[in-house]
């Protein structure tokens, strides 16, 4: 029986879109048959174990079945590139699954990993961090040498998109053969949604997701400038960014039309999408894009910026604007609220949704897996 370690420390909506894909594998793994494989699973501590557990079914067989392990280090630390080789070597793995770029680099056993983006690759300089210069720029030439390391030891990397397929292949041409793309899925909450039906109240838009700077909101406020109508309502963990927003809300006038609404639970955010004429995705770069995803399945129409990675995923359930222009932005949220035009989004939006499945991924990773162990 092969021994298969997944890292997932980084797994649980704490963490944001990555944290989501680690529990959304581990969910659909828990149902998969495993007669053939050992799964060796690496949380944080136990109180992340826990929480995934008990959001994926604390009895589900599969937790008897596979080991723990708690590793407590930060992931991007040093202690995590010193420690954890060791770690992982005491547990004679015959392949090894990072779901981020932070692979240990002196780990030297059998390994696959997934790039979600190469953001930082694209965005970088003094206006995307929030650390000294000087800090920033050894963080940056860290980051490009461990992500060039996880490219070179891994025998199969895993990537959302083509996008991001073609942005890897732009900057390490010589890994061609070993991409696969494996678009992610959508949530039950989202799928199983009832919302309530209507053409949704006017002037209210949702953003979901961070506030770095390749989000690129500054776009929705001017349009919120431009619209004294307009609302936006910001759902996301609070960040630094979040500050810089704010200060930008009162610069431009319109903080009392602007909401931090904090973390919110994916039913208690499906049972307010009654309330907004669309979810906003005004960002510069993406790996994905799966909070439009959900929205569309969820029944709220999506307005997209106009780059390869939304077109790909979302096709023509989007309408789409130029996001370096807020009146592209203000011309698309125009169009969405046609009532004709919205119904026609909606139903779009809903049969778009049901071609990405988190099974359907897991499925194409743990085939991948068996591959792996097929060629050796």
């Amino acid at each position: 029986m092969y021994r298969i370690g997944i890292d997932c420390r980084l797994g649980g909506k704490r963490h944001a879109g990555i944290g989501r894909y680690i529990e959304s594998f581990l969910g659909e793994l828990s149902n998969l048959n495993q007669n053939r494989v050992h799964f060796v699973l690496f949380f944080y501590d136990a109180t992340q174990c826990a929480d995934i557990k008990k959001a994926l079914g604390a009895d589900k067989p599969f937790w008897q079945a596979v080991e723990i392990i708690y590793i407590p280090i930060k992931h991007y630390s040093l202690k995590e590139q010193l420690t954890l080789p060791s770690v992982f070597n005491s547990q004679h793995l015959d392949l090894l699954h990072v779901p981020h770029f932070n692979i240990p680099i002196m780990y030297d056993r059998p390994m696959v990993v997934t790039i979600h983006d190469l953001l930082w690759h694209e965005f970088k300089g003094a206006d995307v961090t929030t650390l000294p210069l000087w800090q920033y720029h050894l963080k940056h030439r860290l980051y490009l040498y461990i992500v060039k390391k996880a490219i070179t030891k891994s025998l199969k990397i895993f990537v959302p998109t083509n996008a991001v397929k073609h942005t890897l292949l732009r900057y390490y041409p010589q890994v061609s053969k070993k991409i696969l793309v494996t678009p992610e899925g959508v949530a039950d909450d989202f799928l199983t949604a009832t919302p309530k039906t209507g053409t949704g109240p006017q002037h209210r838009l949702l953003y979901i997701g961070s506030l770095y700077p390749h989000k690129n909101i500054q776009v929705v406020l001017e349009a919120l400038q431009q619209d004294p109508q307009l609302r936006l309502d910001l759902v996301g963990s609070r960040n630094v960014f979040q500050k810089k927003v704010l200060l930008q809300t009162k610069r431009l006038g319109i903080a009392d039309r602007v909401q931090f609404l904090g973390t919110v639970a994916d039913k208690q955010l499906v049972e307010s999408f009654h309330s907004y004429t669309a979810l906003i995705q005004p960002s510069l770069s993406e790996g994905f894009g799966l909070t439009g995803l959900e929205a569309m399945s969820a029944g709220l129409p999506v307005i997209a910026s106009n780059i390869p990675v939304f077109r790909e995923v979302y096709a023509t359930a989007a309408t789409y604007f130029d996001p370096m222009h807020p009146e592209a932005l203000l011309a698309a949220y125009n169009t969405v609220t046609n009532p004709k035009v919205r119904a026609q989004l909606i139903q779009l939006g809903k049969e778009n949704a049901q071609k990405y499945s988190w099974k359907k991924m897991t499925s194409q990773i743990m085939s991948e897996y068996l591959k792996v162990f097929e060629s050796q």
